[in-house]
């Protein structure tokens, strides 16, 4: 079963990515610093080349168990990692997203063309509001955005402010039609986060299918269930419940994804790649009943009423239901920060509705503009390498301070591979996200000492973060 507490506004539901090969360009692997450790941890990587990823690693259960100390202290990592499923792991350059280069004016052009009409609180509208008939889902994603970026505003439930007063963020908001649909828009630009917000959704979702008494729209998950919450979790087998109502889009997987690519790449100016696409939302919490495949998260059109019928009564399938950037070749993508900021980690992310007429709505946050591929393929250094390295580079680089906050035995007994932004050489606002091991220290406290993270490709020290003081 799943974990299903999850507001719209937090961008919807934890997403996740499947790997369906990463890139076009190849180049070999000195253009990103795999040749920069030592003689010995270069004919590692050679030897890994045209290997799986767990052929690389050495294993799909893969533990570490290891012994050193950190300015006088000693040190232990104690850790196990599995590596199952896994495919090709890539790395991309990217650029930070900034004021300059998010292309507003035009994303707004592309959206709601001609009819686009800016909301700034100037006029008699000082709130988007569900009672004056705007977008709920616009509206909670408006509220995530202020309350993420600790932003002081009044506000109140099913509302939101048009006018915000912060140096640090901007929220614009914006009305017009799409489809000859009454849409919201919101633009934001957190300075604190260089993140881009965008949230666009019909007035009344139930416009899309033609039935303005279907106000809520929400998607199905890989497990062929749709979950809602009103009181206590509601669970709709589909193919049970709305047997007489198959989806009335016709679109196959590949169309959905095309489409989808189109409008980041079009309308959007986000060329993401395809492995950034998921077409199975929350593969992580929802149990597939075994010998059966999951199937396509599904946009599903319903009103409070619908709630109370076993069979999901006047509820509509209409479309396919996509996630968007929340990892890359199935690994999470960590944030490049100052300090250990877990919301900052969760705001990148995304959600596109998708039906035969084109797009429906979404929510998309994103740090990062995909300029390339650098390669499509990269080699990984084996574990106990990878392990090695990680307790040499601990070693030589974290000081007294760094682990101020240790027992006596400062303990790594976290690992995760995720994606980690390493700044490039070129470019002060250019990265190059790698896959990384990241490993973190705590307490007996359970306080986090250290976030320690190393390249998964050449074992190289890459950044020590710590928990921001209070």
């Amino acid at each position: 079963m799943i974990k299903k507490g999850k507001k719209f506004a937090s961008l919807l539901l934890a997403l996740m990515l499947v790997a369906s090969g990463c890139g076009q360009t190849d180049t070999e692997v000195t253009d990103y610093g795999q040749s920069s450790g030592s003689d010995s941890e270069t004919s590692v990587m050679e030897e890994s080349a045209g290997k799986t990823i767990s052929d690389m690693l050495g294993g799909e259960e893969l533990s570490a168990n290891k012994s050193f100390s950190i300015a006088g202290k000693s040190a232990t990592v104690n850790v196990a990692y599995n590596a199952k499923g896994l495919d090709k792991l890539s790395v991309f350059k990217v650029d930070s997203i900034t004021e300059e280069n998010l292309k507003e004016e035009d994303i707004v052009k592309a959206l709601l063309g001609d009819s686009a009409t800016l909301l700034d609180g100037s006029s008699d509208k000082k709130f988007l509001a569900t009672k004056d008939g705007d977008s709920e889902a616009v509206i909670l994603t408006n509220s995530w955005v202020l309350y993420h970026n600790n932003v002081k505003s009044n506000y109140f439930a099913d509302s939101a402010p048009l006018a915000i007063d912060d140096p640090t963020v901007t929220v614009h908001n914006y009305e017009g039609t799409h489809n000859d649909i009454p849409y919201n828009l919101l633009v934001s630009y957190s300075k604190n986060y260089n993140e881009l917000i965008l949230s666009f959704f019909p007035k009344n979702p139930g416009d899309v299918v033609g039935n303005d008494k279907l106000d809520h729209i929400d998607h199905s998950y890989p497990d062929g269930h749709f979950y809602a919450y009103q009181h206590s979790i509601l669970d709709y087998d589909l193919e049970s419940v709305m047997s007489d109502r198959p989806n009335t889009c016709s679109m196959t997987a590949d169309e959905v994804n095309e489409t989808v690519k189109n409008v980041l790449k079009n309308d959007l100016y986000l060329d993401i790649p395809e492995v950034a696409l998921n077409a199975y939302d929350d593969m992580q919490r929802v149990e597939i009943p075994e010998g059966k495949d999951p199937v396509r998260s599904e946009v599903i059109y319903y009103s409070n009423d619908s709630l109370d019928s076993t069979t999901l009564e006047g509820g509509v399938r209409d479309g396919y239901y996509v996630t968007v950037m929340t990892s890359l070749c199935d690994l999470s993508v960590i944030s490049e920060v100052d300090y250990i900021d877990y919301t900052a980690d969760d705001l990148s992310g995304g959600e596109i509705y998708i039906n035969d007429s084109g797009v429906v709505g979404f929510n998309i946050s994103s740090r990062y503009i995909f300029k390339e591929t650098v390669t499509e393929g990269a080699n990984l250094m084996n574990f106990d390498e990878a392990m090695d390295a990680f307790a040499k580079n601990a070693e030589a680089n974290l000081t007294a301070e760094d682990i101020e906050l240790a027992d006596e035995t400062v303990k790594f007994e976290s690992i995760n591979l995720e994606y980690f932004p390493i700044p490039s050489a070129d470019s002060a606002n250019e990265y190059l996200l790698t896959p990384c091991w990241i490993l973190e220290a705590e307490n007996a406290k359970y306080q986090t000492i250290a976030r320690v993270v190393i390249s998964a490709t050449d074992g190289s020290f890459v950044k020590v973060i710590h928990e921001k003081e209070e």
